[in-house]
């Protein structure tokens, strides 16, 4: 006896797996289907699809790529082409005028800084030169006082004042000079205290009396001196030791 199909009853003498007896048509069923649930337990991976380029990309790129098309060509440069070697050469030029010009500049300061220290150095020999004067001039002593006696007379032609080395001198130039010249006689000249010395001469208008004349030393000048300079010389009819003369 055959056995028959547990789905469809038919007899078949086709057995699965599990030696339950199917048809042909009921065992290729029981294959799909159980091939459709091995596919269902197992995920599948998902497929991601190609992306597409975004459409404000897409716009902005094709927009600045008509700009760019319809901006004018960038003129060459001083930098770019033949021009080049020409911008070279004339960067060259200036840097030298330059140079030379800053060498120039350093020469003339140089110079005007030696010329500055050649007159500093001229006015400080200067300098020296007049302190060693100087030095010499108030080192050197005083000079000596002229060897003839020094007469000064008033507008009338009166003396008034008389300088000398020695009292003999200043008594000689008394009896010598202005309106007494010829007619007074020097006789001796008498010390009467340090500083102090009597002149005595003789005048001929008057009969021969001895007259006295005072003469005093000037201890700064260094001389012997006969009246003050301003009122005519007065002499004293008297003898040396009670003289007393103006």
């Amino acid at each position: 006896m055959r056995a028959r199909c547990r789905r469809c009853g038919t007899a078949t003498g086709v057995q699965d797996a599990e030696g339950t007896p199917l048809c042909r048509r009921c065992s290729s069923q029981e294959t799909q289907s159980r091939s459709r649930e091995s596919a269902a337990a197992s995920p599948v991976p998902a497929q991601t699809p190609p992306e597409r380029p975004d459409s404000d990309e897409t716009d902005s790129l094709e927009t600045s790529r008509a700009t760019d098309e319809r901006r004018p060509p960038v003129p060459p440069t001083l930098f770019d082409g033949p021009q080049r070697n020409n911008s070279i050469a004339t960067i060259a030029l200036f840097v030298a005028a330059l140079l030379i010009m800053i060498a120039v500049t350093v020469r003339q300061t140089q110079a005007r800084l030696e010329l500055r220290a050649r007159a500093a150095e001229w006015a400080q020999q200067q300098k020296e030169r007049t302190a060693v004067k100087t030095q010499v001039a108030e080192s050197a002593p005083p000079p000596l006082p002229a060897l003839t006696p020094k007469v000064q007379l008033d507008d009338s032609g009166d003396i008034v004042r008389i300088a000398g080395l020695n009292p003999k001198s200043v008594l000689d130039a008394y009896c010598n000079s202005g309106d007494n010249a010829g007619l007074l006689q020097p006789v001796e000249v008498r010390a009467a205290a340090p500083g102090v010395a009597f002149g005595i001469f003789r005048d001929a208008r008057k009969s021969g009396d001895m007259y006295t004349i005072k003469i005093r030393r000037d201890r700064k000048a260094g001389r012997w001196i006969l009246g003050s300079g301003v009122m005519p010389i007065s002499a004293a009819p008297t003898l040396p030791a009670r003289a007393n003369a103006g």
